[in-house]
């Protein structure tokens, strides 16, 4: 860049910013007098800084107030989609369904009788080896009646094997799901579940066109359901009387899940069942995968006699201290009763027998059907859904400031140079303060979901945001100095905020089994402290045998492979190993797990090196590969074929002297993340090449 273009480049900044910044000069001169406000063309208010509601274009201020104007006829299923007049039409296994394909626009032409607001289901299918789920956005009419119609989702259904796998110690192991594939059926729904109702469409009367947009994925659709909103029955306490006791372990008898990810875990935990003190056993749903809200998994639960029961739980809820995860609980897929809508469950680091109450705290009552029926469980946020809304738009609103005292100062500031921002942004301190109310106002709701706890640990980022805020209010003349205290730097206002959202989408919850259960029956309890030592006891008695993928415990006769990876990652490729490659090749392999790479030089320097090692870092294979113990990849057949999946470059780590001695089992790569909020306010579109991104660094002022 020549020196013409850097002028004129400068040229081109905000002039408020040079004009504010000569200013800060003439007054630490003494060449001006302390003013109390600059009326310059371009000043900014601090009204000027509240954007836009985010709820404005949400469907919570959509559906506001029309309750007047809901359905409530008869539902209006269209089992024929051939008479949709949609240019989707097609056939799968001989019936007449609606294919939209990614990239492609379904319309669908449907007639209601009225004008009113419906919830709209489909009966969808994905269709393929697609293992993510569908990702569209849906238009009413030609317009998107709010926000969360932009991202909507279809996930695929996911059933376990019959049986559990064993590993080759007799250990259970995760098993790989498989894709259900019959028909569900889903209304359309936020896809961050922030709602655990469906979505309300005003459609008019007589013909209305939805139009799908996919942009992951595929949708075959059977049959269209437009109807009233789903009625959630008010709680009426039944009578249980009985002596029936039906035990459903979460792990080994889940039927169904909406997420490949959620699966069941093994624990040495004499509160879990089933438990083995010497072999692993699945015996709960993982905490770690059974955390997003949407997440659902179903049971298939016999039951011999109709009636009332109680509901107990054996669960842990480490996820949120001193606030609970809600789960919505449905019975062959509806609420039996409101109070199992965003049932709450309270923090508990280890397995505790529950029992669901109600209001009065006295046990609830469900009845169930005699026969099979189907028992659901769905991680909720649906009840702090506004609480959510109001921190994006705190964090929004925050944001801009952030951007203003930017242009107003530039990116860097004299540390020694004091500027009273409210002379530029007059009401700043006030908007600031009303911030940190809002912030305390969010603080103390969140208190009333644990009354019995003075503080709520899930919401200590607003406690710690707010603090930060009025720390800044305190000493007015160093906010330009500490703007990046707002928004900009890792412990920044909006940081904790940001890492607040993030945590409230983090709800594991660690299921054992649930129980339906009458009066005269006695219901499972906790160990006892004797049953707990007894089995710590077991515990450490068995680590004095053979440890299960030790390097001790192999067969000299087998290929030998260490892996420095985690148990999940070795079980799952000793598996894949012991069904393909050995069933093809008759070679037996045993894999042990690698504490610390750095062993393989000393178990050369022994003698007792493995034939292959995996998952080393890769500076490793030139630090062993210059002792002469490594093998010459490329010397070895189809050496060339296997090298040419790879780019040049990743092989250059292992190439000695013209000789390639490792090959990447992993690969980085940079991933560029934007700022639609900043490069819209700037003026700027979305770039789409690193050249774009260096065109903008001027008028970044960077």
């Amino acid at each position: 860049m020549n020196e013409l273009e850097v002028m004129v480049l400068k040229r081109r900044r905000d002039s408020r910013v040079i004009i504010s910044s000569v200013l800060m000069v003439w007054l630490g001169l003494g060449l001006l007098q302390p003013i109390h406000h600059v009326e310059a063309e371009g000043d900014a208010s601090a009204e000027s800084l509240i954007t836009e509601d985010v709820r404005e274009g949400r469907y919570s201020r959509y559906i506001e107030g029309t309750e007047s104007e809901h359905y409530s006829g008869a539902p209006i299923i269209i089992d024929d989609v051939s008479a949709l007049n949609s240019e989707q039409q097609d056939t799968y296994e001989g019936e007449p369904v609606i294919f939209i394909d990614q990239d492609q626009t379904g319309t669908l032409t449907v007639d209601v009788p009225e004008t009113a607001y419906y919830i709209i289901g489909f009966e969808y299918k994905i269709k393929g080896e697609n293992v993510l789920p569908t990702q569209l956005s849906m238009t009413v009419n030609g317009e998107t009646p709010f926000y969360e119609m932009q991202n909507l989702i279809f996930e695929h259904g996911w059933k376990n094997p019959e049986e559990i796998p064993l590993d080759k110690y007799g250990n259970e192991i995760i098993p790989q799901p498989m894709k259900y594939e019959d028909w569900q059926m889903k209304y359309v729904i936020d896809s961050s579940y922030r709602t655990s109702l469906p979505l309300m469409v005003k459609l008019e009367r007589g013909n209305n066109d939805l139009a799908l947009t996919i942009s992951e994925g595929n949708l075959l659709i059977k049959s269209v359901e437009i109807s009233s909103q789903i009625e959630v029955p008010s709680y009426e306490r039944g009578t249980v009387t009985g002596d029936a006791f039906i035990e459903v372990e979460a792990a080994n008898e889940l039927d169904l899940r909406n997420n490949s990810a959620i699966r069941a875990n093994s624990s040495y935990n004499v509160n879990l069942i089933p438990y083995s003190s010497d072999k692993r056993v699945l015996n709960h749903i993982d905490p770690d995968s059974f955390k997003t809200p949407g997440d659902t998994i179903h049971y298939k639960v016999e039951v011999e006699e109709a009636g009332f029961y109680h509901l107990g739980l054996n669960y842990q809820q480490d996820a949120k201290a001193d606030f609970p995860v809600f789960m919505n609980i449905q019975i062959n897929g509806e609420f039996p009763h409101e109070l199992l809508k965003d049932y709450p469950f309270f923090y508990q680091n280890n397995y505790q027998h529950v029992s669901l109450v109600d209001d009065a705290d006295e046990l609830l009552t469900v009845y169930l059907e005699e026969g099979v029926n189907d028992v659901s469980f769905q991680i909720s946020i649906a009840p702090i859904k506004s609480a959510l809304e109001e921190i994006e738009k705190l964090t929004r609103e925050i944001q801009a400031l952030s951007l203003e005292l930017t242009n107003l100062v530039g990116p860097d500031v004299d540390r020694f140079r004091d500027i009273d921002v409210n002379d530029y942004i007059p009401g700043v301190f006030e908007l600031m303060t009303d911030w940190a109310d809002r912030m305390n106002n969010l603080y103390e709701e969140m208190k009333s979901y644990n009354p019995s706890s003075g503080e709520v640990g899930a919401f200590s980022g607003l406690r710690v945001a707010e603090e930060q805020l009025r720390s800044l209010i305190a000493n007015p003349r160093e906010l330009a100095q500490r703007k990046g205290e707002l928004a900009t730097g890792t412990n920044s206002v909006t940081a904790y905020l940001g890492n607040l959202m993030q945590e409230m989408n983090n709800n594991g919850m660690g299921i054992d089994r649930f129980y339906f259960y009458q009066e005269d029956v006695e219901i499972p309890q906790s160990a006892s402290w004797f049953e707990k030592t007894w089995g710590s006891i077991k515990r450490f008695v068995n680590t004095f045998g053979e440890q299960d993928y030790d390097v001790s415990n192999t067969d000299d006769e087998n290929l030998q492979v260490w892996v420095n990876r985690p148990r999940q990652y070795v079980e799952i490729m000793q598996r894949l190993i012991d069904e393909t490659f050995t069933s093809e090749t008759g070679v037996k392999v045993d894999l042990s797990m690698m504490p610390d790479q750095n062993k393989l030089i000393l178990a050369n320097a022994a003698g007792e090196a493995p034939d292959v090692a995996l998952g080393v870092n890769y500076a490793l294979p030139f630090e062993i590969g210059i002792r002469g113990a490594l093998e010459d990849l490329s010397q070895l057949e189809g050496y060339e074929d296997v090298a040419s999946d790879f780019a040049p470059g990743m092989l250059v780590p292992a190439t000695i002297q013209g000789g390639v001695y490792a090959l990447p089992d992993t690969m980085n790569f940079w991933v560029m993340f934007y700022r639609e909020d900043i490069l819209s306010d700037m003026g700027l579109p979305i770039p789409n090449t690193i050249s774009d991104v260096r065109s903008y660094l001027p008028d970044c002022n960077v």
